[in-house]
């Protein structure tokens, strides 16, 4: 699935601007530069779990499906489990092993067939941003279909962006969106939903400092400046 991946590292940092911020455990904090540029050994410290927030660019992005694959729509057998699928939807996207079955049927298909599938969870987004199994199909779907086959999801979700960023799975569900339609207009709302109350307590979220994460590196200037400036001043957390 295509879920937003966090490397373990010893130590970490996200630079914007004049700021720099150290992630310890779920908490965004403003470290001074001149402490992380400075020479010679570091004084021990307790351990610490830091991860790092991974950029990706333009370039590494994957691009739409709009292509069909060869010869599958005269298979019937798969063309059959094709159907069978989308007539158990949107149910089985939220069953363990149902979801499992479509996950692995939509590494094999078709653009068409994704749209299909991304049709037929329509009114149910945002039960799926928030289950444990519908949610990897969105992840899935945002990150292999253009934003025209994709945009009822933000649409869909909008209203909880708040509720979506401090949710273990709608978290997952929201840094994509920021990946794949930052541009999006019901993305960008979504993305104001998150930072119209106390942003700080967001990034100090152990779910919603990732969308916190995510905004930094692929919001407009004016999100990414909202979350430094509820930042600023507070220094590292121990």
């Amino acid at each position: 699935s295509a879920h937003c991946t966090l490397a373990s590292l010893s130590r970490a940092t996200l630079r914007t601007s004049s700021m720099a911020f150290v992630v310890k455990n779920t908490f965004i904090c403003e470290v001074v530069s001149e402490a992380l540029d400075a020479p010679g050994p570091r004084p021990q410290q307790r351990a610490k779990t830091v991860h790092y927030w991974p950029c990706c660019s333009a370039e590494t992005l994957p691009q739409a499906a709009d292509s069909d694959a060869p010869g599958r729509a005269e298979e019937p057998a798969y063309a059959a489990t094709v159907g069978a699928i989308l007539d158990a939807m949107p149910a089985l996207a939220f069953d363990g092993n149902g979801c499992t079955l479509v996950q692995q049927v939509l590494e094999s298909a078709s653009g068409e067939e994704m749209r299909q599938v991304a049709a037929s969870l329509r009114g149910s987004v945002r039960l799926a941003a928030h289950s444990p199994y519908a949610h990897h199909l969105l992840e899935h779907l945002l990150h292999h279909l253009g934003i025209e086959d994709t945009s009822f999801i933000a649409e869909e979700l909008k209203g909880g962006g708040r509720e979506l960023a401090l949710n273990e799975f709608g978290s997952s569900v929201l840094c994509q969106l920021l990946l794949f339609s930052t541009h999006d207009p019901s993305t960008e709302q979504l993305i104001e939903e998150v930072l119209s109350g106390d942003t700080t307590a967001v990034c100090h979220h152990k779910h919603g400092h990732k969308v916190a994460l995510a905004i930094l590196e692929h919001g407009s200037p004016r999100q990414r400046s909202q979350i430094c400036v509820s930042l600023r001043g507070e220094g590292p957390r121990s």
